[in-house]
């Protein structure tokens, strides 16, 4: 049913993380996309 169907999704998506999505830390920062110049004015 819609549920069950909705509660598979959810537990795919937490299954796959999207990188950029987790919070930054200094010991995990977020990946840049390679096509990404560098660092911008929210990061130090």
């Amino acid at each position: 049913d819609a549920a069950a169907a909705g509660a598979r999704r959810a537990r795919a998506a937490r299954a796959q993380p999207d990188p950029d999505a987790r919070p930054r830390s200094a010991d995990q920062p977020a990946r840049r996309p390679a096509a990404d110049p560098g660092p911008g004015p929210d990061r130090v």
